[in-house]
């Protein structure tokens, strides 16, 4: 729904400009269309606009030209195609079972396509961290098969991937610079035995 988006999207602007304010960080100016154009294109498809596209996109006088550019370059292939690419590294780059890089392909396969579906954020994490299935046909197993199921490889990735935080030194003491404890660790990895 795109009033819903549009609401959400400013008040995570304005969240952004507070926090940075409270920081003593002004933020940056937005910047012109051109710059606009080619770092979204850059960023959500891996390309490069076109001169035709700058010039069409510097002479459009719709003020949701922006939203609409989005728009269009998360419905492109080039957008599925790069950040299915994209997850492949991070799936595999850290990989503990080094026959997983086997499957590759067809976890791309499966990454592009959810993309190019628009299947949620939520539906792929959960799909990657409940995997079921053959590691030669179901891209959504390759999490999983990338650490062998061992529950403490399992746990470290999906705490990275999903969560954004580093826990794996705490799987053998509690963390020197964080908050994580051995015991945390633990307690993480218990949901993933029997994998």
């Amino acid at each position: 729904d795109k009033p819903h988006a549009l609401k959400s999207a400013l008040k995570v602007d304005r969240l952004l400009e507070t926090e940075l304010t409270k920081a003593g960080v002004t933020p940056a100016p937005l910047v012109n269309d051109d710059t606009f154009l080619r770092r979204a294109s850059l960023d959500l498809t891996g390309t490069i606009p076109t001169p035709n596209e700058v010039t069409d996109f510097a002479l459009n006088p719709d003020p949701d030209k922006r939203s609409r550019l989005v728009d269009r370059l998360l419905e492109s292939e080039g957008y599925a195609d790069i950040w299915a690419s994209y997850w492949r590294e991070v799936i595999f780059s850290r990989a503990t079972e080094v026959r997983s890089r086997t499957m590759q392909d067809v976890f791309e396969d499966w990454m592009r396509d959810q993309l190019a579906k628009n299947i949620g954020w939520d539906k792929i994490a959960t799909e990657l961290v409940t995997a079921t299935g053959s590691t030669d046909s179901d891209g959504q197993t390759a999490l999983i098969f990338a650490h062998t199921g061992e529950p403490e490889e399992v746990a470290a990735e999906t705490a990275r991937i999903f969560l954004g935080i580093q826990i794996q030194c705490a799987n053998c003491h509690n963390h020197p610079y964080e908050k994580w404890t051995r015991e945390d660790f633990h307690q993480f990895a218990a949901f993933f035995p029997r994998v």
